[in-house]
């Protein structure tokens, strides 16, 4: 993490965001007699983990309950009359063309929480530092309409799903320069080849993946785009053998997703 900002070379840099622990440790700071309920990773790991919280939550055993993306949705919890949503809008940076679509989705789905019982007037917070964002605009008012407009119109103006084709291409091993300089001749393959064709597909990246690296492995991306399925499918198999011709990738994981449901 650079200790400056490359551009304007400001100091004032720092990690953001709140886990649901510390949340929890702040609800129970501010409300120290209310009882609260955390589920996460770390408290579901036991058998039935999920269900025991929920159980507890749903018998009253805890008027609050705080969780990741689990609790948005399909749950139903007819006394719950207030939601709020912390870093509403983290999911809007994570470089895929669907993270609008993503977040709306998502805080229209956990706003369902609230107010699920007849005669029950439910209460949704957005935290944010982005309010005047589409997406959130329009999830604040529920307005499905509008959002799809607006949506679609990015879409088909920069040429994204449903009116193209998505391939994604990442590789990753535990040497990052060597999965830089593999992908660096799977571009310049993919550059030669598209050249020729008589559509030519269109290269994003190399950039990293969203989570550059897990378990000591370093994830590194390409993205393809192409209005035709077939022939896009065609383009990277062949680019790919081309590579291994050249290159044995050893070491080197390839995860090959056409149209994945979401861009890592």
């Amino acid at each position: 993490m650079p200790k400056t900002c490359p551009v304007c070379e400001s100091v004032h840099i720092r990690q953001f965001g709140a886990g649901t622990q510390k949340v929890e440790e702040e609800i129970q700071r501010i409300f120290p007699q209310t009882a609260v309920l955390r589920m996460d990773t770390d408290t579901t790991k036991g058998k039935h983990g999920h269900a025991k919280i929920l159980e507890a939550f749903r018998k009253g055993e805890a008027s609050v309950l705080i969780g990741t993306q689990m609790v948005a949705k399909g749950l139903d919890f007819p006394k719950v009359t207030l939601v709020c949503v912390v870093s509403a809008d983290l999911s809007l940076f994570t470089g895929d063309f669907r993270a609008g679509e993503y977040t709306f989705q998502l805080l229209t789905q956990v706003a369902g929480r609230a107010g699920r019982s007849l005669g029950v007037k439910g209460r949704v917070f957005l935290q944010t530092h982005n309010p005047e964002h589409y997406a959130l605009e329009m999830a604040c008012k529920a307005d499905y309409e509008t959002f799809y407009a607006h949506e679609i119109a990015l879409r088909r103006t920069m040429c994204y799903p449903p009116f193209s084709h998505v391939f994604s291409i990442m590789l990753s091993g535990p040497d990052e320069k060597i999965i830089i300089e593999a992908l660096r001749k799977l571009w310049a393959i993919m550059d030669y080849v598209t050249k020729k064709m008589t559509i030519p597909a269109e290269l994003l990246g190399m950039s990293p993946a969203f989570v550059s690296k897990i378990k000591k492995q370093f994830r590194w991306k390409i993205i393809v785009k192409h209005p035709e399925e077939e022939p896009l499918k065609a383009f990277v198999l062949y680019c790919m053998k081309k590579l291994r011709e050249n290159d044995p990738l050893a070491g080197i994981t390839a995860h090959l997703s056409l149209n994945p449901v979401m861009l890592d």
